[in-house]
């Protein structure tokens, strides 16, 4: 689950920055692109690592394209949304929205989730 955080966390700084990097020209829009995929990279396999130690056996696959499912509807609708922010207020709207929305994501997270069941005192 950290990892998890970590991933989303740094996306989520570097999305707020994209507008900067984009004014500074290509190479800074590169460089942010590139260290953007290599901290989502890490987060889908984390996924299934968290479903495997929080679902039986017999629910996993549910679970997990259940979550795949809605990372596909999240973005269509982010999409959706964006280009209604681009319209409304300005390309770089859409940059600083989602990230400080990913930012408070992890917040929730944190806040929410453990490794395990284990460790979640709730249940």
């Amino acid at each position: 689950t950290n990892v998890i955080t970590v991933g989303i966390a740094g996306t989520s700084v570097l999305t707020i920055f994209t507008p900067l990097a984009a004014y500074g020209g290509a190479g800074w829009i590169l460089a942010v692109r590139v260290l953007q995929g290599m901290f989502q990279g890490v987060v889908f396999p984390c996924l299934l690592d968290l479903w495997a130690r929080w679902a039986p056996p017999s629910e996993r696959t549910n679970r997990v394209m259940v979550t795949f499912v809605g990372i596909s509807v999240g973005t269509l609708k982010a999409i959706v949304i964006g280009e209604l922010l681009v319209e409304s207020v300005s390309w770089e709207s859409v940059f600083y929205i989602f990230g400080v929305a990913g930012c408070l994501w992890c917040v929730a997270w944190i806040k929410m989730i453990r490794k395990s069941p284990d460790e979640d005192r709730s249940i």
